[in-house]
């Protein structure tokens, strides 16, 4: 009897974490799609910036974005400005931890420019997250052309504000 209340309770044990394994997956794809479209309204809603920025790769940790450079963006010679570059660095660095649930504000950033980058060149802006602790991020970010010669490599760290909830008045707008 002992033998028989025990495999119950421990059926029941799988029963009730399953159901807390749905609800969880469940949540996190709620999550990712909030993620997708709040990045994408705010690439949307700084095109003036930061010209035609397209995302390729969201995943947790990671984004890859793609931009051909805007002549608004470069100077009388064509090379692309290093406050444009910057503003790519920083937007991508920050959709990093934004990719896990994170608010988060620039703190600091070191660029290293590496080669010019051309009017009308197409690049790729890629940041991945390094270090996510309780109060701070760090992502790794570079910018690559179509051959995949590095231009420019930065480090941003990044102050969490706080963690992005699916009770979020903004979270339950973007997905209704």
């Amino acid at each position: 009897m002992w033998c028989s209340d025990l495999l119950g309770g421990a059926f029941g044990f799988h029963w009730q974490f399953g159901q807390f394994a749905v609800m969880v997956e469940e949540r996190k794809l709620h999550m990712e799609a909030f993620v997708r479209e709040s990045l994408l309204e705010m690439y949307e809603t700084n095109r003036q910036w930061l010209g035609n920025l397209e995302p390729e790769v969201m995943e947790e940790g990671f984004v890859r974005n793609s931009v051909v450079v805007p002549e608004k963006a470069c100077n009388f010679f064509g090379n692309a400005f290093g406050g444009y570059l910057m503003s790519l660095v920083d937007v991508c660095g920050c959709a990093a931890p934004w990719t896990l649930g994170k608010y988060v504000v620039t703190q600091t950033c070191d660029v290293h420019f590496i080669r010019g980058v051309m009017l009308g060149e197409h690049v790729f802006i890629e940041a991945r997250d390094v270090r996510t602790g309780r109060t701070s991020s760090i992502a790794d970010v570079r910018i690559v052309d179509e051959q995949g010669n590095v231009r420019l490599t930065a480090t941003v760290t990044m102050h969490i504000v706080r963690d992005i909830q699916p009770e979020d008045v903004g979270v339950q707008q973007k997905l209704e």
